[in-house]
């Protein structure tokens, strides 16, 4: 990547979480790898974060936003056509999966701990993840990365999904976080950095032929994929690698 992709300059929306390894007792499955080979705690892709212990739900979510920022001003930041192309894929895949483990953990919390008010801020968010996704996506064409009105449109949808995340780490997450517990948080935070195994690159056992096989061609088979296919492919790798467990501990509910 050329050197004005180095420098991250995009402000987070929360400070910048100290690097620390967290301990896991996460196991990989056999039949979940990426595309290279690799086992999924090893993708370089999507490396899962680490904290300073306790995690909490916060700290998890406050975490994805700031990655998700940092590529976003490295879009801003590109010169080339070839680094725009690169970057608004990196960036997609990266909110489209932050919005594939809000709808796995987070709604159902909000749902499950704040009642009425819970099911109106997860279709809120799920609204806003919807409309950033299409604008995304129509930015894919031929040619749009050189359109004189690329980077305008980069700004305006990022202007508004710093303000999305403002409300959801400043007021919604906060609201859920005083109706848990310390460890309930600790196992939501958790629940979360599981999901993340829900890259473009995953490499998962054909049912049927049992030969490994990339879940999704490319970004955007991976970005145009809906909700519940993602739910479906999320259960199928937690079975594997979690068998005794349930994935969120509240089901799919009403949302």
């Amino acid at each position: 990547m050329k050197d004005n992709l180095k420098n991250d300059e995009c402000a987070p929306i929360s400070p910048s979480l100290p690097s620390s390894t967290l301990g896991t007792d996460t196991q990989t499955p056999t039949n979940a790898r990426t595309s290279s080979g690799t086992s999924i705690p090893d993708m370089a892709a999507a490396p899962s974060p680490s904290f300073d212990p306790p995690i909490t739900f916060s700290t998890v979510i406050d975490s994805d936003h700031n990655t998700i920022n940092r590529f976003a001003g490295r879009l801003k930041r590109a010169r080339t056509s070839a680094d725009r192309v690169h970057l608004l894929r990196e960036v997609t895949w990266r909110l489209v999966r932050h919005d594939v483990s809000e709808d796995i953990v987070m709604r159902p919390a909000f749902v499950a701990h704040l009642g009425d008010e819970g099911e109106r801020m997860a279709e809120h968010d799920r609204t806003d993840h919807d409309r950033a996704k299409i604008e995304l996506l129509a930015l894919f064409g031929t040619g749009q990365p050189d359109a004189p009105d690329f980077m305008q449109r980069i700004d305006r949808l990022f202007a508004e999904l710093l303000e999305h995340m403002r409300t959801e780490s400043g007021d919604q997450i906060p609201a859920l976080e005083r109706m848990l517990d310390p460890l309930e948080s600790q196992r939501l935070g958790r629940e979360y950095m599981k999901t993340q195994v829900l890259a473009p690159d995953l490499v998962l056992s054909d049912e049927h032929s049992g030969q490994m096989r990339r879940v999704w061609r490319d970004v955007e088979e991976y970005a145009r994929t809906d909700l519940a296919r993602f739910r479906d492919i999320y259960e199928r790798v937690t079975k594997e690698l979690y068998p005794t467990t349930t994935t969120t501990g509240y089901g799919r509910g009403k949302l």
